[in-house]
């Protein structure tokens, strides 16, 4: 049995509103201390609520991609902080110098712990046809997430986004402590969405042992019962990544 632990769920909370977001959240606390807010909620909710949950001791991966100038996205980094954060991220193409303006931002702010800050590679909903029509040319998905997670690094950043495809490539090439956030996690794979199905995993995948953090929304917050599916979840996942179930709960935290 592998003593490896398994990475925690971070539920995405993309409801248009603080009232639903808050039943969820007290509903699933007990169960995680993970929890994303993106604009979706961000902008129907406030800044006030990344503060609240914050404030209960929840980690909150604030999902807001920045890309722009190296000024605003310093600015714009230096506000996020504020709301105290466990991660945030910008994106890999926004260039290195507003990467390392971003980084910079969580030790200007004066805000203890120093959230961390994430680079967003290449979205799950993107496969090759995207690299031809955008950057044009076929090329390997994997070469592009490590080429985009090296470069990021060199720039300061604590992790990166990527989809489990890549995850244990970059693993391997910047170790044990580097965050990994993994989105597109489902039960089943016709649950894809808008998610390119090839670049998913479902919770029971070993490949997810890569990952230090996974990303669940609609999987968990639109089921009958958002808790028996956030549990459910867990015990796939623990299952997967150890071996057996040694008690779910206990890893999640």
């Amino acid at each position: 049995m592998s003593t490896s632990q398994a990475p925690p769920i971070s539920v995405a909370l993309d409801v248009p509103d603080a009232g639903r977001a808050r039943e969820l959240y007290r509903a699933l606390r007990p169960y995680t201390d993970h929890f994303k807010i993106g604009p979706h909620l961000l902008l129907g909710s406030g800044p006030g609520f990344v503060r609240e949950l914050a404030d209960d001791g929840a980690k909150v991966f604030l999902d807001l991609k920045f890309h722009d100038i190296p000024q605003t996205v310093y600015s714009s980094a230096l506000q996020a902080c504020r709301l105290r954060p466990f991660m945030f991220d910008v994106h890999a193409l926004t260039g290195d110098e507003a990467i390392r303006r971003a980084v910079r931002a969580t030790r200007d702010s004066g805000i203890a712990p120093r959230p961390n800050v994430l680079a967003v590679t290449v979205l799950v909903s993107h496969g090759p046809e995207y690299f031809d029509a955008y950057l044009g040319g076929q090329r390997p998905t994997e070469d592009v997430v490590t080429r985009y997670a090296a470069r990021a690094r060199q720039a300061g950043v604590d992790g990166i986004v990527c989809s489990p495809d890549e995850a244990a490539a970059v693993r391997a090439a910047h170790g044990p402590d580097f965050l990994i956030v993994t989105p597109g996690v489902r039960f089943r794979e016709e649950q894809a969405d808008d998610h390119a199905p090839h670049r998913i995993a479902t919770f029971g995948d070993p490949r997810l042992k890569n990952s230090s953090v996974l990303v669940a929304g609609r999987p968990i917050i639109a089921a009958p019962d958002p808790v028996e599916a956030l549990r459910t979840a867990q015990r796939l996942l623990d299952e997967a990544v150890t071996g057996g179930a040694d008690g779910a709960a206990a890893t999640q935290r």
